[in-house]
């Protein structure tokens, strides 16, 4: 059974990106994409207890081995706010965490992108994607750009129909390599 993990970098729990990290993973087993998953959240906001207050930061839900379940994932939704034209840093130094040579290797990755303005998408996309091929990760389909204003659902299951056919065969391919 495929195993597909939902990494969420949004330094709030229960944030837009995770909303959207479900729906898009939803809306590929409503089209057929993906059949007969293992479904697995990594909420890093719920791990970290990462806060804004003066109030210390206590993390709410601990996940055995985060770093470990990344790395088995076949399927790596990855959802990040767009924080000043960059992926989160929470993101970025959790996968920091990761062996350099190659942990990603024979994972299919997407990414997933919250955003206030359209204009960060570019930087964002451009150093994700960067990101995951240097950790080994395949990255087989453009990520998904949502800004405040778009309707999550929406949004969802129209990436889902455009490319989880393409995310279906790349998934195929790292499973099952000729």
């Amino acid at each position: 059974m495929p195993v597909v993990v939902n990494l969420v970098g949004s330094p709030n729990a229960r944030s837009r990106s995770r909303a959207l990290a479900v729906a898009v993973v939803d809306e590929l087993l409503a089209a057929g994409a993906l059949a007969g998953v293992d479904r697995q959240m990594v909420d890093l906001a719920e791990i970290a207890g990462v806060t804004f207050t003066e109030e210390p930061a206590v993390g709410c839900a601990p996940v055995d081995d985060p770093v470990g379940r990344v790395c088995a994932a076949q399927l790596l939704i990855v959802a990040t706010p767009t924080y000043k034209g960059a992926y989160s840093g929470l993101l970025k130094t959790f996968l920091d965490q990761l062996h350099r040579d190659a942990p990603l290797s024979g994972v299919v990755a997407a990414g997933i992108i919250t955003a206030h303005s359209a204009q960060h998408h570019q930087a964002t996309a451009h150093a994700l994607t960067a990101l995951l091929h240097e950790l080994g990760a395949t990255v087989a389909t453009p990520h998904l750009l949502v800004l405040d204003q778009d309707d999550l659902a929406a949004a969802a299951a129209q990436w889902a129909t455009l490319h989880g056919p393409a995310l279906s065969h790349a998934l195929r391919t790292e499973l099952c390599p000729a």
